[in-house]
């Protein structure tokens, strides 16, 4: 049932083999098509599925994000995902995030999209339907964080983009950042680690003639500081914590 205006909604999922790497817990990569899903449906229930905002021209693009993850659940783990609309600050709406195990909150994310024109690849006043309520201080930290302007001597490693990496929007997903991010760990860090704070500006999409993209990375102890770009072209920028 479509309910117009809804601001919240809940699934439970189950860790499928194909959401898990070599050491059987779920990797970020797919964690994060799972948040994009239930997002989904949340529009969905507010009216705003794809297939009617695609018929307005219209597509909902992310501009920020911020994921806090205090611990990897196994294979055959269910969560429960719990996603809401936490407010408007002028063009960009708030998405928040829950994710439990057992009841537990493990994780959370919180996220700043923008309503594009999908023909000009320009930004539009958020619907109507979809503001009301108000904004935690926590999205407001999220709208005043900036990446870092420069990354010291990084290590750098090419990612081939795979046809699968791109969406109905025509450009790479916003899932697929984090797999680009986690590829890049593992070929430049010395040991293994797993992320615990994830930040991240998308800066320009990656486009649908993109061979490949470098990342490079930047490590400070427990910080890594990264960027994705093609030639002079940024895509993205942000900052990992790692343990």
């Amino acid at each position: 049932m479509k309910t117009q205006g809804a601001s919240q909604y809940s699934a439970g999922i189950r860790i499928a083999y194909s959401d898990v790497g070599p050491d059987l817990h779920i990797r970020l990569g797919a964690l994060f098509c799972h948040l994009y899903q239930v997002t989904l449906n949340l529009r969905k229930m507010q009216g705003q599925d794809i297939q009617s905002t695609r018929r307005l021209g219209m597509g909902w693009f992310v501009r920020k994000m911020r994921l806090t993850l205090k611990e990897y659940p196994e294979y055959e783990a269910r969560l429960r995902i719990v996603t809401r609309v936490v407010g408007v600050h002028g063009i960009r709406l708030y998405r928040d995030y829950d994710i439990l195990l057992r009841q537990k909150r493990i994780g959370h994310l919180i996220s700043a999209w923008v309503y594009m024109n999908l023909d000009r690849r320009k930004p539009q006043p958020v619907p109507n339907s979809l503001i009301g309520g108000s904004t935690p201080n926590e999205t407001n930290s999220v709208a005043d964080w900036k990446p870092p302007s420069d990354i010291r001597n990084p290590d750098t490693c090419d990612i081939s983009v795979r046809s699968g990496d791109f969406d109905s929007n025509g450009h790479v997903n916003n899932t697929t950042y984090i797999d680009y991010l986690e590829t890049a760990c593992q070929r430049c860090l010395a040991q293994p680690y797993r992320i615990r704070q994830y930040n991240i500006t998308f800066l320009q999409e990656i486009p649908l003639d993109t061979d490949a993209v470098e990342v490079a990375l930047s490590k400070d102890g427990s910080a890594v500081s990264f960027r994705m770009c093609a030639g002079t072209t940024r895509f993205a920028a942000g900052e990992l914590t790692i343990r």
